[in-house]
């Protein structure tokens, strides 16, 4: 007969997981369950971002001077991101820090040139190329707006616009669907029936799609290009804009280039040159060559939102949109932002061609 002495001892801790296992059957026979609480949804990189966007131009100080013009790229950015009420307990959240106008402008644009790399990688079907657009749209918007303040500061940022890290990179190629779908990552399509952009479909993974979509971008670029030469002999060489606009050409005729290298990467055809194109409108004096030149930057700037979305040329869309968007400046009538941002009240900046002058 065993004594008690030498009798094996139950430990405490197997006693207690054999109580809690008892206590699971106990309650799984009377069908109870042990819900977890919801799992709170966490932000995208694009979400991310943008939250953070909104929240440096919300803490931006103006004067009144500058009020409508902050006002407007607050708009297009949208609000910060935040979970659903329901599944948060809301609370008393640190004040962001405060920028002056100069600083919290340059520090907008910052932050979209320094996440770029990782904003084209996020590219899907929850966060398509308009989207990309619409928060680099922005961020050139600040560098414009920071150039009437800080001109120094701002041609420092637009040589990063200029020449975005990573553009010399592999070409990224988005997998659909990599996004989670939270708030403020959705996309849209140009807006055709303005007849400023394509009637095509926001698909970065269709070849043939992003074929034609580059295909019009070294179109409008030769006729850009075309229309520089016809407007600049109203502008003598040597004076500052008949040396930009001359300057303009040579900058139109490597974007071709680049547009008809893309296109021969992707074993797709090259684009020749149609001269003569048709000018709308036809510039007959110094003025009429500036509204001219006005009017060419908008359509470069249409064919350039269909980069965004086409055969990996995020980084030579980034780089046109900064060039047009100094371009038409130069012209005499810079616009804070080159598309209309759909849905300003939402979550989800989305851009389309044809913002107001």
């Amino acid at each position: 007969m065993q004594s008690a002495r030498s009798r094996p001892l139950v430990g405490r801790r197997a006693l207690l997981g054999l109580g809690l296992a008892g206590g699971l059957s106990i309650l799984s026979a009377c069908s109870l369950r042990l819900d977890l609480p919801p799992e709170v949804p966490q932000p995208s990189a694009a979400d991310a971002t943008r939250s953070e966007l909104a929240s440096i131009l919300g803490s931006t100080r103006s004067s009144d001077a500058q009020t409508e013009l902050l006002a407007e790229l607050r708009a297009a950015v949208g609000p910060e991101w935040a979970p659903p009420t329901e599944l948060v307990t809301p609370t008393a959240t640190p004040s962001p820090s405060s920028y002056d106008y100069e600083d919290g402008l340059a520090a907008a644009a910052e932050l979209v040139l320094d996440r770029l790399g990782s904003l084209v990688a996020a590219k899907s079907e929850d966060f398509p190329g308009s989207g990309l657009a619409a928060l680099v749209d922005v961020a050139i918007g600040c560098t414009l707006a920071l150039s009437r303040v800080d001109a120094g500061r701002a041609a420092a940022l637009g040589d990063r616009f200029a020449e975005p890290a990573g553009a010399s990179a592999a070409p990224s190629t988005p997998a659909a669907g990599s996004g989670d779908g939270g708030p403020g990552a959705g996309g849209a399509v140009p807006d055709a029936e303005d007849g400023t952009g394509p009637d095509r479909a926001d698909d970065p993974e269709d070849p043939a799609l992003g074929t034609a979509l580059v295909e019009d971008f070294v179109l409008t670029c030769y006729q850009a290009a075309y229309g520089y030469e016809r407007l600049a002999v109203f502008h003598e060489s040597d004076s500052p804009y008949g040396a930009f606009a001359r300057d303009r050409v040579t900058e139109l005729d490597q974007a071709a280039t680049l547009g008809n290298e893309l296109l021969s990467t992707h074993s797709a055809a090259s684009v020749s040159n149609r001269p003569a194109w048709a000018i709308e409108p036809e510039p007959v004096d110094a003025a009429s060559a500036l509204e001219t030149a006005r009017a060419l930057e908008d359509q470069v700037a249409a064919a350039v939102l269909g980069l965004f979305s086409a055969l990996a040329a995020e980084y030579l869309a980034v780089d046109q949109l900064w060039r047009s968007a100094r371009a038409r400046a130069e012209a005499g009538q810079p616009q804070t932002l080159r598309y209309q941002i759909h849905d300003l009240a939402a979550e989800s900046p989305t851009a389309g061609p044809g913002a107001e002058s």
